[in-house]
């Protein structure tokens, strides 16, 4: 439901909602590397989780019975924070969930970590990297080095979600899969141009 440009493009009007520290909006607890993560970053300051685990802000982002509407909660929720901790379930090759578009569009400059491969569909320069931390003090000296600098902050924020190369890209590829279920549904290519 989040609009395509909110990806594409970067919003300096929202700087001014950006009054609070970190969020972190998680339900699978399943993951230690995030777990930790937020953990660790709240030793240098409080961390809002909206999610069920470590929840510390009540139900602000809730959907209610089965779902629907969270993500447009999230969204404007999120719009309120300078950084996102956007840790996916697992690190696997191409597995990157809405965790990192969800915070660019709102404008938070996101701390991933996950796919091995992310700058391939991804500006990295426009996150902080936390693929390769494994102390807390790593984690928290990359996050104070950006919060404590106005003019790299606004360098991370200032880096789309999607530039229009990778978008181009993404569009070639999933066209690219629809024909190949499509000429699988058919069993031909006859008819794929129909």
């Amino acid at each position: 439901p989040l609009p395509i440009d909110r990806c594409t493009n970067v919003y300096t009007e929202d700087i001014s909602r950006k009054t609070k520290f970190c969020s972190f909006v998680v339900t699978n607890p399943c993951n230690p590397v995030r777990n930790n993560s937020f953990m660790w970053l709240s030793q240098y300051k409080h961390v809002d989780s909206a999610g069920r685990l470590f929840n510390n802000v009540g139900d602000a982002i809730f959907a209610g019975l089965g779902g629907g509407g969270g993500e447009l909660k999230k969204f404007e929720f999120l719009k309120n924070y300078k950084f996102c901790l956007a840790y996916e379930n697992s690190s696997s090759q191409g597995y990157t969930t809405e965790k990192y578009l969800h915070a660019k569009a709102a404008g938070c400059i996101p701390i991933y970590w996950g796919d091995p491969k992310f700058e391939r569909d991804f500006d990295i320069e426009g996150c902080i990297d936390a693929r390769r931390f494994s102390t807390p003090e790593e984690l928290i000296e990359a996050v104070r080095k950006v919060d404590e600098n106005p003019a790299l902050w606004l360098k991370k924020y200032s880096v789309p979600a999607l530039d229009e190369p990778r978008r181009d890209l993404t569009r070639r590829v999933l066209s690219e899969c629809s024909r190949r279920l499509l000429k699988l549904a058919l069993n031909s290519e006859e008819g794929l141009d129909k």
